[in-house]
């Protein structure tokens, strides 16, 4: 009997020693559509890829930066402490983050060629050279020449975005059969400010591009709305707006607390009722917020790429030089808000339909 108890504690102590752990830090919380779609994805890897090759552990994180202010070094300073310790604790072999929060603030300061990790990034609409170790004279390291690095681009499906506006040009030739010029709105925040950049150096085709200034208030977006309603401008185009500064009290369980950002379904469906001009959202959740289209990258192809990544790293025979070391994302979804669809008056081709609804993008 003791020979047994000895040869079980040593064979559980043996598979503890060799188990392989994943942390998946996640720039957001599950309460914004892009973290669920990742997760959908990452659950999705996890289980095709368990074929009992590696036995592994894998912990989640949600830093909520969408709820929280996260523009500064002082906003980050609490959160990014906490995630540090949740990750030190854990002590994982490979970090997969998510969006370009979890990298500027988390990963790159205190990963970048850290012995024993490896990082997988995604969903991080930045390039490669923009996420850097702390500086240390001429130390520095960014994700582009770091050893322990590999990971996905995010970046906005732009010939499949000029696509749909023809389909729709085709679809509805008596109100929108000379529609080119389409005009990209974003808020203040990293993300939204990093595919601007992106977008004005695109190739449009026949379409006009043009974009607005970053919008710091809802009160401003508002007046954008209702200004731009009186210029030349076909469609909008719409990507951050999650973070539109209000200055207002709310109450939250009998508590006064100060609302930072607007609700961002209130803005998608103030835009949607106010904007004369049909909008698109550049994110698939952006029609279950109430635009009535959106085209954007599949959450859930990321969240499982970045898995199949993971994955790879934790086998002993895929050392991380022999994968690809980044990549660019390839697949996106279309999603459709049937209501506002129809208010503005709009049809969508039946192919379109389709596709949403067999991607649970298709909103009644």
């Amino acid at each position: 009997m003791l020979v047994f108890l000895l040869v079980t504690v040593s064979l559980v102590l043996l598979n503890s020693a060799k188990q392989k752990r994943i942390f998946i830090l996640h720039s957001y919380n599950t309460d914004y559509a892009w973290t669920r779609g990742l997760n959908f994805g990452l659950e999705k890897g996890m289980r095709e890829l368990s074929h009992g090759r590696v036995n592994y552990d894998v912990r989640y994180y949600y830093m909520n930066a969408k709820n929280i202010p996260f523009e500064t070094d002082a906003d980050a300073r609490g959160p990014v402490k906490q995630a540090v310790q949740a990750i030190e604790m854990y002590q994982p072999d490979v970090i997969i983050a998510f969006d370009d929060i979890a990298q500027k603030f988390v990963v790159a300061p205190n990963y970048i060629n850290r012995p024993g990790v490896d990082i997988v990034f995604s969903g991080v609409n930045g390039d490669e050279t923009r996420y850097c170790s702390s500086t240390r004279g001429d130390e520095k390291v960014c994700y582009n020449t770091a050893v322990n690095v590999v990971g996905t681009l995010e970046r906005i499906p732009v010939a499949s975005v000029v696509d749909i506006i023809h389909f729709l040009r085709l679809e509805n030739p008596q109100t929108l059969a000379s529609a080119k010029h389409v005009h990209f709105l974003l808020d203040e925040s990293i993300t939204a400010t990093q595919d601007a950049l992106y977008l004005e150096n695109q190739d449009w085709q026949d379409m006009a591009f043009s974009v607005s200034p970053p919008i710091d208030t809802y009160e401003d977006w508002q007046n954008y709305i209702l200004g731009i309603n009186q210029e030349n401008v076909d469609f909008l185009l719409v990507d951050g707006y999650r973070k539109l500064r209000v200055d207002e009290s709310v109450t939250t369980n009998n508590t006064a607390e100060q609302r930072i950002y607007a609700d961002p379904l209130k803005v998608a469906r103030w835009t949607e009722a106010n904007s004369n001009i049909p909008v698109i959202g550049l994110n698939a959740f952006s029609s279950e917020d109430g635009f009535m289209l959106s085209v954007g990258v599949s959450a859930s192809a990321l969240g499982y790429k970045a898995f199949v990544k993971a994955s790879n790293l934790i086998m002993d025979d895929h050392p991380i030089n022999s994968l690809e070391r980044v990549d660019i994302s390839d697949q996106y979804v279309v999603a459709i808000n049937q209501t506002a669809m129809e208010q503005r008056g709009l049809k969508i081709p039946n192919m379109l339909q389709v596709f949403a609804r067999a991607t649970e993008h298709f909103y009644e």
